[in-house]
């Protein structure tokens, strides 16, 4: 993916990563809640959401590829979209982590070698 994927202007770029990182921000660390529903331009910071565990997974990345409504759209709605989308993303992960874990390691010894004798499922090509 080439920069100019995004917009071919490198203010546009820095000005949506920024605000992707603030939103991140905002929401991982302060615990900021998007839109109300008496009030359409204003977040909320709430303590109790405060905690970095509850957004995200240890030893896991995260990619984003922002689009230009990032760009045009207001804070409170993307932070939103952020809780929403890490919440998403928190669950499916949790799943996944369990579902290895309950894996029972191969009690094959890794050193030894195994040959096995069989005939080829299927004729080679004969003309």
């Amino acid at each position: 993916m080439t920069p100019y994927s995004l917009h071919r202007s490198g203010a546009i770029r820095k000005v949506v990563r920024s605000r992707l990182k603030e939103a991140l921000r905002l929401v991982i660390i302060r615990g900021a809640r998007g839109p109300d529903a008496c009030k359409a331009n204003s977040m909320i910071l709430e303590e109790s959401d405060a905690i970095p565990e509850k957004w995200v997974m240890k030893d896991w990345t995260y990619v984003f590829k922002p689009t230009m409504t990032l760009y045009k759209t207001p804070m409170p709605t993307i932070i939103d979209e952020i809780r929403n989308g890490l919440r998403s993303v928190k669950s499916m992960a949790e799943q996944l982590e369990t579902c290895w874990q309950r894996r029972t390691p191969s009690t094959r010894d890794p050193t030894r070698t195994v040959v096995l004798n069989r005939k080829p499922s299927r004729k080679p090509f004969q003309r």
